[in-house]
Order: structure tokens, then sequence, then C-alpha cells
């Protein structure tokens, strides 16, 4: 949880990233966790509790590139108790009673489809960073465990074919990367893979409920994706 908070401090504020441990006795998982903080950039920061604490606890960054937009809200608790943080989504310019897809990168857990505010007890002196995107009536992506920012980095492209019912996208990374991207497929959609599998297919796994995963693999800097879906006749 140290090594969480310290990470998502630095790459959330938009500062230099600097690490000073002795890199070459970490282990692949810390090396892992330095990677999800490069390369170091981020849109403005902006405190929503500023005059609620005394240390802002509740950090909201609006991500928007090429591909897409969407909300970051970094979540801290700085004391030695287990504490709330409540993330009000009229704050972040969600219209009252609108849906958004909540998705927390450092468990890479889906927090559910929540409207008006989002609620969580942390973990003393830890981080929570959600990835805050608007409810799509189709399937959407709604987090990366690529970056801590959950794409305004990786993902380059992205779209989706009403008529072929197909998401497509392109991610940029260093080559010899992995990563995961993780969706949200509305009630009645499914993916339209045929048999025997094929590469993009057997890359695509079942999390729980409305929640898949696919797993990348970067063997050149970009990768251009799509995954084709179906709809239920019911």
């Amino acid at each position: 949880e140290e090594a969480r908070v310290r990470l998502a401090m630095m790459s959330l504020a938009g500062c230099s990233i600097s690490f000073s441990d002795e890199l070459q006795y970490l282990p692949p998982s810390r090396i892992a966790m330095m990677q999800q903080v490069l390369p170091p950039g981020s849109p403005p920061l902006k405190p929503l509790d500023l005059f609620d604490r005394k240390v802002p606890s509740v950090w909201q960054l609006h991500c928007k590139n090429d591909a897409d937009q969407w909300d970051i809200v970094g979540l801290f608790n700085f004391g030695d108790r287990p504490a709330e943080r409540v993330v009000d989504l009229e704050a972040l310019g969600v219209p009252a009673g609108g849906e958004v897809a909540v998705f927390e990168f450092w468990e890479e857990r889906f927090l559910g489809i929540h409207r008006d505010r989002v609620t969580l007890v942390l973990p003393p002196r830890s981080s929570r960073v959600l990835s805050i995107r608007r409810l799509a009536p189709h399937p959407q992506l709604i987090g990366t465990n690529m970056h801590l920012l959950q794409g305004y980095h990786e993902l380059k492209k992205l779209a989706w074919d009403e008529d072929g019912l197909v998401l497509s996208g392109t991610y940029q990374r260093m080559p010899g990367l992995a990563g995961r991207a993780f969706f949200y497929l509305p009630d009645g959609y499914y993916p339209r893979f045929g048999f025997p599998l094929g590469p993009a297919s057997a890359r695509l796994t079942h999390v729980a409920g409305p929640v898949w995963m696919q797993e990348i693999e970067f063997d050149k800097s970009a990768l251009d994706w799509s995954i084709p879906f179906q709809r239920s006749s019911k």
C-alpha cells in the first residue's frame, strides 16, 4: 500500500517521476508497478475536498485524448485507521441521475454502475485510483492496468461500429510489455467469436458478470485490435 500511495501521488500530480530504490534488487512485481506510472505527464489535477480536510484526499483529473474522455479520481487515506472517501459525481460534471461505470486500478476490480456518488472505505495509509466513465449503450472500455491514468497514454484510437457491432482501437506501449484492458458489456451483448479460437478470441476472458478482460502483449509499439459482438434476440 505504501508503494501504491507514493506512485499514485507522483503520477496524478503530474510531477517528474523519481525512483530511489536499488533497482537491480527489485522483483518483477515492483518493476511492473514502476512501468504503470510511465510515461509521466497528466491533465491538470483538481482536489475535490480542498476545504474539507487538512490534506486533500480526493483528486480528480479529467482525461481526454483522440480516443475518448473520462475521469480519473485518486482516493487517499493518509491516516492510521480505515476511512471513508466519497466521490460526488456532480462535481465531475455528471448530470443528476447519470450512470457511470467505475473501475479501480490497483486491485483491477469493477466497482459497478453508480449514480450520484461513489463511496469506498480505504485501509490505513492507502490509495485507490478510479476510472469513471459515463455509461454507453454499447460495449465499452472501462479501464486498463497499463498506466495509472487508464488510457490517457496508451489508448490511441477507440471506435464503436453500430452496424457491424464491433469495438476497435489501438494501444501503444513499449515493445516487450504486456497488459490488460477491461470492458463492460450491457445486458444482451456477447462477444462474437467462432471456433477454433484465434489470436484475438483466445486473449478475451470473462471476468465476472458484465465484465470481460483482454490480455495484450506488445511485440511492437502499436497494437491494433477489434472485438466483434452480437446482441441477444430477447
